[in-house]
């Protein structure tokens, strides 16, 4: 885990030097990893598309996801609810 930070910074503060004035790209999370329910409620994200409106764009790719078999349960119990949260978090 420690490498992957390590790798994740390095290759952050690369991204972020080579960054002109007019670059369009911008990182949300440069100092901690995030669900995407944190940055939604910290970065305002509503501001873009309704959380609803999100979940309906992201419902139909959440559902090609292979269910790991530890999981399989809660997916068959309730499958909208299971990707709902998958998303999220």
């Amino acid at each position: 885990m420690a490498a992957h930070h390590s790798i994740w910074r390095d290759l952050y503060a690369s991204i972020q030097a080579a960054q002109t004035s007019t670059s369009k790209l911008r990182f949300v999370t440069p100092d901690k990893e995030s669900s995407m329910s944190t940055l939604w409620q910290e970065k305002e994200f509503k501001q873009i598309c309704s959380r609803e409106s999100l979940m309906e764009k992201a419902a139909d790719i959440e559902k090609t996801i292979v269910v790991k078999e530890h999981e399989r349960a809660r997916y068959d119990f309730d499958t909208t609810t299971f990707c709902e949260n998958r998303f999220w978090n």
